[in-house]
């Protein structure tokens, strides 16, 4: 939850593609640690 300039609360959701590696995963690791709602999702590779 963060709060905004009038004290409410507000729920922030994200969602993150390509969270496994690179900048997916940095973005997501930064905003769980703001307390965020985090969805995320990757692609398995193929041969």
């Amino acid at each position: 939850m963060i709060t905004n300039e009038n004290n409410a609360t507000e729920e922030k959701i994200v969602l993150i593609t390509g969270a496994s590696s690179g900048i997916g995963k940095a973005t997501a690791l930064l905003l769980a640690k703001k307390a965020l709602t985090l969805f995320w999702a990757h692609g398995a590779q193929s041969n």
